[in-house]
């Protein structure tokens, strides 16, 4: 992928994470302004493709950090293991959702996530999380310290 796609990419997904985490009182102006970066976003494989409805793109939810992984994991081209070797007591190839533990595990092993007891992956995600989840997949080290909200963090990588 050129410098170009992926910085486009880095953009719309950031774009997309930061309108899902959005306050409610911005949603209705997030959603109907992000469908085309969804849609670009789905170009690219790094979200599931809902360019035939797209409510389905669910733009106003809030996003979980297992979905924010996926989103992570297919930025930065990681491949999810095929097996679930149990790095997080509450990820499991028996629980619902089984399809995370490869994602969370890949990125796990690319150092891309703490090595923690549990991974919370219906917990949401912050901006600032997102924010980081991005930079991370794009290869932007950021130094992030507690309490740093999405407007901090991005003033360090800049």
């Amino acid at each position: 992928m050129s410098n170009l796609k992926r910085f486009t990419a880095s953009v719309a997904a950031l774009s997309v994470a930061m309108s899902i985490v959005s306050p409610v009182a911005g949603v209705n102006a997030a959603v109907s302004g992000n469908v085309d970066a969804a849609n670009s976003l789905a170009k690219l494989n790094i979200i599931a493709d809902q360019s035939t409805n797209a409510a389905a793109y669910r733009l106003g939810d809030n996003i979980t950090r297992w979905e924010m992984a996926k989103v992570q994991a297919n930025l930065a081209g990681i491949t999810p293991s095929t097996t679930c070797k149990g790095s997080f007591k509450d990820v499991s190839a028996t629980k619902p959702n089984t399809w995370v533990c490869g994602y969370v595990e890949a990125l796990l092993d690319a150092k891309m996530l703490a090595d923690n007891a549990t991974f919370r992956p219906n917990d949401k995600v912050t901006k600032a999380e997102a924010l980081k989840m991005v930079m991370s997949a794009k290869g932007m080290a950021v130094t992030v310290a507690a309490g740093d909200d999405a407007a901090t963090i991005a003033t360090k990588a800049a």
